[in-house]
């Protein structure tokens, strides 16, 4: 299927067994797979960047195994409900949890920046910066861990700094 240096997550089965789904977490974003259960060939199904993942609870697939539901989130839109349908390959959002005068244009995009730890290993952090930030300005940027480290089971942090620079 995957081989891959990055965490994967098993998800779910379709109805009729013929395929099942996994989450690979790699470097700050979470990509849903689908694979065939026959010939282990796995496909990314195609979303915006950002966390992607199936719903699972209290099933993923349709009944008829035509559909996927998934959740997905971005750096600039809030957790929402998709439907996935597997034959045309596409994906349809169904909520809209952003609010309505929030324009996600305005928002910047996350920046994905590596630091390594106090232990040698490389970590991936996700940095917001304003569009309009100058250097040395009071402008502050937002900096985030992505995800957890194995050992940890510490959430994500944030942090901000009122100087506008950001250390790691």
């Amino acid at each position: 299927m995957t081989d891959t240096k990055w965490e994967a997550f098993s998800a779910d089965f379709s109805p009729d067994g013929k395929y099942f789904s996994y989450v690979l977490n790699a470097d700050g974003r979470a990509d849903l797979y689908l694979v065939d259960h026959a010939t282990l060939r796995a496909k990314n199904l195609e979303f915006p960047e950002g966390l992607t993942y199936p719903t699972v609870r209290p099933a993923s697939f349709s009944p008829d195994g035509k559909y996927l539901l998934v959740g997905h989130q971005s750096s600039r839109r809030p957790a929402d409900l998709w439907v996935y349908d597997l034959e045309r390959r596409h994906a349809r959002q169904l909520t809209f949890s952003a609010i309505a005068s929030l324009n996600p244009e305005i928002i910047p995009e996350s920046q994905l920046v590596h630091y390594q730890s106090f232990d040698g290993k490389m970590i991936t952090a996700l940095l917001w910066m304003p569009f309009n930030i100058k250097p040395d300005s009071r402008k502050a940027p937002l900096l985030g861990l992505a995800g957890r480290r194995r050992h940890s089971q510490k959430p994500t942090r944030w942090w901000t700094s009122s100087s506008g620079k950001v250390g790691l």
